[in-house]
């Protein structure tokens, strides 16, 4: 599984942008990989900065590509 560092580098170095580990996250739930604990959230409520969908597949391309 590829860290988030290393998601951001390859998206940064492909397409000229940073993504958030908020926007990583969630991507990672919409994938189906696993989580591991939030401790500083405060409650269960939705997600406050989901990732957009002009950036979702940038970031499952990275998860894609890292994992081989």
């Amino acid at each position: 599984m590829p860290t988030y560092k290393q998601i951001m580098a390859y998206v940064k170095n492909k397409y000229g942008y940073t993504p958030t580990t908020c926007w990583i996250a969630d991507v990672k739930r919409k994938l189906g990989y696993p989580i591991g604990p939030v401790y500083n959230k405060k409650s269960e409520t939705p997600i406050k900065n989901p990732c957009p969908a002009k950036k979702f597949n940038h970031i499952r391309e990275a998860f894609e590509t890292l994992r081989k």
